[in-house]
């Protein structure tokens, strides 16, 4: 093969490859639907299902009742090249996320301690016993899955142990 034709094999390989990458595009978007083309002021409903799950991994069960979708919300601002929109919520929505300012732990002895609400669930992770902790004075956002070492003769262990005794 000479030096000839292989320039001219290379000067072909990028229209190729552009070829080839539609065609893997093609398959894919078959069956995918058109964006929808929304304007500013128009009425959409906003889809909850993070809001559920978030429920639902709680031992708070009533998320199959929750609606759907929340609105209609107004959209207040398009870019529709990046497909993000801004929506007008209900001021009564709790979708809008707040963060107040969280309590600082309470001085024990010298070492700082953050006081327990309550314990309201339990679950075991690669061998390890874990607890969902919810914190005096914290959002509901902020409760966490503490492991069992760190509530070791904690009074909120001791009442999630009789509570759950069987």
């Amino acid at each position: 093969m000479d030096s000839s034709s292989l320039v001219a094999a290379r000067g072909g390989a990028p229209a190729q490859l552009a070829v080839s990458k539609v065609r893997q595009a093609a398959q894919p978007n078959k069956d995918r639907a058109d964006e929808p083309s929304w304007a500013v002021g128009d009425l959409v409903l906003l889809d909850s299902s993070d809001r559920r799950k978030r429920l639902h991994t709680r031992k708070r069960r009533a998320a199959k009742l929750m609606d759907r979708f929340d609105g209609p919300c107004r959209i207040v601002a398009a870019q529709t090249g990046i497909s993000t929109y801004t929506l007008q919520l209900n001021k009564d929505d709790s979708a809008v996320p707040r963060k107040p300012a969280r309590p600082g732990p309470v001085d024990v002895g010298g070492e700082p301690e953050w006081v327990i609400e309550d314990i309201v669930d339990e679950r075991i992770r690669a061998g390890k016993t874990q607890y969902m902790v919810l914190w005096v004075s914290w959002p509901s956002d902020s409760d966490s899955w503490e492991p069992a070492e760190a509530l070791d003769a904690t009074e909120a262990l001791d009442s999630w142990e009789n509570r759950n005794e069987e």
